[in-house]
Order: structure tokens, then C-alpha cells, then sequence
């Protein structure tokens, strides 16, 4: 007799781009095809060799009935275009479309399915995050048989992380459950994926090229938001993340991470970090985000700069500094290109306290401007004088007799101010205008000649005589005053004491030590 040849059905293309119902409708049909076929050969076999030959010419037929059978207890690891998803059920079909005496040879392994793969009202393609929950029977409208054993143990057929499918005790075709072990690892393992962006479907991707999935994902990727979608074996396999698996975007040059929620960049190779978070979250304004007590910046061997730089004159490059979350002070390019410093007490009203003008340099100044201390600071000096001052008032000098201490009579008066020279002169490198004055060197000997301490002349360096002179020339109004009243006196004398009467000072020389200040 013609021996009976170990036939195996093609399943793959069978089962491939099909919706489960209908795979398993024709794995139903496929199982009783091959049911009729064993027993027309049984009943053959029988009538052909009779009682003497039954057993010898049966065995080899049956051997090859029972590989038929064997190759049909793993068709359930064939089915394989959407086993990448996790779901947590086994594989459940509607009851009657096996008998319960095939059921036994079927052997499927605990594969994990998305929810819609088993009865497509478990969950919704837009609804992704629902998809990772455990199907519900009841949700479909129909109940669900669980395929077992025969001995009706439900064993676990896959590893508990990634659901690489086990290899069962005395399974047939055990390469078909090694090589879909073999292409999960391959998936991912160090696993690289090409983009993170591609919302359709490549159409001729090259072997074991993958894509994570985005938000509004079409044609086969529908419904696969965050999956990992591998071309493996001519079909898309998916495979649903867990929080913490990591992936490298091949685009972007990162490293993403899943939240368990979405994809995350921690890492790059280049300038595709989008943010980054230290002790603390960053975000799309703040994508550098810093908590701790201090930040160093420090150089590398020389110097250090920390630049902040604007898309134009028009945008804001500064430093803002806040107090719990509200602007209170801020510094830099603010709306143009002129650099600012402006304080708020409330984080809505602002001054600009300081504005210095870009292309003149031009200081503006909106508060009042004290020196840090009292009577202790000048403004300029012999080096780095102001070339003028302009006041609406003028200067206002303290002349309080409280602020002051032995004061006496002025001893200089007209003697002094007969002996000045009045000079006119320009100033070197002026705006060339005549101008009227003294000169500070002259004043100095006068007042040496007179054997006088004169204040209104200055050394820029006390310690050097040969410094910077200069002059105070509100120093000369009392030797003035006390000039015009000598004169005043000398022509009431030539005048007659009789004809002008003689007036005598509100404040008498004695009175003036009673109002000065403490030594």
C-alpha cells in the first residue's frame, strides 16, 4: 500500500490580514476537513486488508493520520499578524464551532491578545489605554470558551515579561514556537526603532524594521497607539509596551523610555533631547528644569560664558527672578535690543529702573540715584571727570550748622580775593568756547601765602602735590562775602558814620560756637 504522506497546511497564508473571527472559522472548517479525511482513510484501510493484515497495514497509515493531528495541535502559534499586543487572556472562541471531542487536539498555547482581536467591542482602536485591560466576556454579547488540555489544567505557555511562547511537553512543529520566540527577542532586544512620527504604514520595509506608533496611526497601525510595530515575516507584529522598556529612535538620535503613558526622550546622541528634568519636572516651555540648592557653571581651563540668545530684536533674552512663582526683578534684552533692568512688586506693574541704550551707550536711570553710604563716595574723579551736569535746581550742598564743627569768622576776605587772578581759557580737547575762571595752582599759592588752609582747593591724591588739581568754587563765596563787607565798611568810613548806620550781623562771632555740632 501507498504510504500516506505527512501532510501540513499552509496556515500562514491561510491566516495572514484576516480578522480573527473569521481565522478561526477557517481553523474550525480546516479541523473537520481533516477529521472526515481520518476516518474515510480508517474505513479504507480497513476494508482493504482484512482481519490477517489489519494491524500491520494500519499502523504506518495511522502514524501518518496522528502526524496530521499533531501538526494541527500548534496551528494556534500560526496565527500571528496582532500576537503582539497584551492583553492577559488566553485565546477563547465561541462555543459550537469545535466539537468537544477535537478540542482536545488543539493544545493552544496562553497567548496574550488585544481586546479586539477576541471579540471586537472589548475595546475601541481610539481608546489605546483600554486595550491594555483584560478583555470582558460579557462586553461582546457573547460568551467565551477557554481552549485547554484535555486533563483541563490551564498551564502558562509564556514568559511572564515579554510573552515569549514555551515549547510544550511532546508539541509538534516546536520550531514554530522557537522562531516566534526568535522574532519577539529580535524585536526587542537592544531594540531600534526607525521613527517615532510616521503616522502610514511604509510600503516595502525591509525585515525587522520597526516604528513606534503616534497618535492618528492609519492602515494596518490603526488602534496601535504606542505599540512597537515590527515587519517580521512578511506581516506587521505589534507589541504593547510596559513601563520602563526602553527604545532607541533611530530619527531623533534618543533614547525613549515609556512612562507606562507615552514615550519619553532621556538620552541622545545629538541635539534630539527635547527636555530634561533634574530632581523635578521640565515641560514644553521650561525644558530644562533644575531643583537643588545651587547650579554650578564652571569653566574648563579658562574662562566661562553663559549665553542667552534671541530669534530677534523683538523677542526677550533675560533673566527673570521670582518669588513663589511671581516675577519680582528681571535683566537683559526685553522687547528690543536695549539692555533693562526692571523691578515689580506685585509681578504685573514693572518700572524699568536702568535702560542703557545700545547704540549710544546712554544711561537712563527712573528711581533716585544714593550712594551706598553717607558722605563717603564721589562721583568721578581727577581721572574720569563728567564733562557737564545738567540740573533743573542745581546742586544742593548740606550747610547745616549741626553737620559742622569749629566754626569761626572767615580769615579770608578781601586781601584773599585782591590776590586771585581771574583767567580766561579753553579747555585742551573742549568744545572750544571761551571760558572764565581760576586757576587751581595760583589759588594753592595764595592761600600757602597767606598761611591759610583754603578747602576750595583739591589734590586728586592728597599724597601727591603734583596730582590732579581742581577747584571748588562754592569754597570762594565766603571770602567773597567777607570781601564786599570790608569794602562796605571802608566807605562808611570815607562816608561819614553819621550817614549810613552801621549794621551788625544777626549772629555775633560768639553766638556761632553754640550752634555748631559736636566735635
Amino acid at each position: 500500500m501507498k504510504k500516506v504522506p505527512s501532510w501540513r497546511p499552509p496556515l500562514v497564508s491561510i491566516c495572514k490580514k484576516r480578522p480573527t473571527m473569521v481565522r478561526m472559522a477557517e481553523l474550525c472548517a480546516l479541523i473537520s476537513l481533516i477529521s472526515c479525511c481520518s476516518s474515510a482513510l480508517s474505513a479504507r484501510l480497513w476494508a482493504s486488508t482484512g482481519k490477517a493484515g489489519e494491524r500491520a497495514a494500519a499502523r504506518p497509515s495511522m502514524r501518518a493520520v496522528r502526524r496530521i493531528m499533531g501538526g494541527v495541535s500548534s496551528l494556534g502559534r500560526l496565527v500571528e499578524p496582532n500576537l503582539g499586543s497584551n492583553c492577559g487572556n488566553r485565546w477563547k472562541v465561541p462555543p459550537g464551532l469545535i466539537s468537544p471531542s477535537r478540542e482536545h487536539l488543539m493544545k493552544f498555547p496562553a497567548r496574550r491578545l488585544a481586546a479586539r482581536d477576541l471579540c471586537g467591542r472589548c475595546a475601541q482602536p481610539e481608546q489605546p489605554e483600554q486595550r491594555r485591560q483584560l478583555c470582558n466576556p460579557r462586553a461582546s454579547g457573547w460568551s467565551h470558551t477557554e481552549l485547554q488540555f484535555t486533563s483541563g489544567d490551564t498551564l502558562m505557555d509564556n514568559t511572564a515579561r515579554l510573552a515569549l511562547p514555551f515549547i510544550m511537553s511532546g508539541q509538534a512543529l516546536k520550531h514554530i514556537t522557537h522562531n516566534d520566540a526568535l522574532n519577539r527577542l529580535d524585536a526587542l532586544v537592544q531594540p531600534v526603532v526607525e521613527s517615532t512620527r510616521v503616522t502610514t504604514p511604509p510600503v516595502s520595509p525591509l525585515s525587522g524594521e520597526a516604528w513606534i506608533v503616534p497618535s492618528g496611526a492609519s492602515g494596518a497601525w490603526a488602534g496601535h497607539m504606542d505599540e512597537i510595530a515590527a515587519w517580521q515575516a512578511g506581516a506587521w507584529h505589534f507589541y504593547d509596551p510596559a513601563q520602563g522598556w526602553q527604545v532607541f529612535d533611530r530619527a531623533s538620535g534618543t533614547l525613549l523610555v515609556f512612562t507606562g503613558a507615552d514615550w519619553v526622550a532621556v538620552a541622545a546622541t545629538g541635539a534630539g533631547l527635547p527636555q530634561l528634568g533634574i530632581n523635578t519636572s521640565a515641560e514644553l516651555t521650561n525644558r530644562l528644569a533644575v531643583a537643588s540648592a545651587a547650579t554650578l557653571l564652571t569653566h574648563d581651563g579658562a574662562g566661562h560664558q553663559l549665553k542667552l540668545n534671541k530669534a530677534s530684536g523683538s523677542d526677550t533674552a533675560s533673566l527673570l527672578f521670582q518669588s513663589n512663582w511671581s516675577g519680582r526683578a528681571e535683566m537683559g534684552l526685553m522687547g528690543d535690543n536695549d539692555w533693562r533692568i526692571k523691578v515689580s512688586p506685585d509681578g504685573s506693574t514693572w518700572t524699568d529702573v536702568i535702560t542703557i541704550a545700545a547704540d549710544t551707550a546712554e544711561m537712563r536711570v527712573a528711581g533716585a540715584l544714593n550712594p551706598a553710604g553717607d558722605n563717603a563716595q564721589t562721583l568721578g574723579d581727577g581721572g574720569a571727570r563728567w564733562s557737564a551736569v545738567w540740573s533743573a535746581t542745581g546742586t544742593i550742598q548740606t550747610s547745616d550748622a549741626r553737620h559742622k564743627t569749629a566754626i569761626a569768622p572767615t580769615d579770608l576776605g578781601l586781601d584773599f580775593i585782591r590776590l586771585l587772578t581771574p583767567v580766561r581759557f579753553a579747555w585742551k580737547g573742549g568744545d572750544g568756547r571761551c571760558h572764565y575762571g581760576l586757576v587751581a595752582q595760583q589759588v594753592a599759592e595764595i592761600a600757602a601765602q597767606l598761611d591759610a588752609d583754603f578747602g576750595g582747593h583739591v589734590l586728586a591724591d592728597p599724597s601727591d602735590p603734583h596730582s590732579q588739581q581742581a577747584l571748588r568754587y562754592d569754597q570762594f563765596i565766603a571770602p567773597l562775602v567777607r570781601a564786599v563787607q570790608e569794602l562796605a565798611e571802608r566807605l562808611d568810613c570815607l562816608d561819614g558814620a553819621h550817614l549810613r548806620p552801621v549794621l551788625s550781623p544777626p549772629i555775633a562771632p560768639t553766638e556761632l560756637q553754640s550752634l555748631q555740632g559736636p566735635a
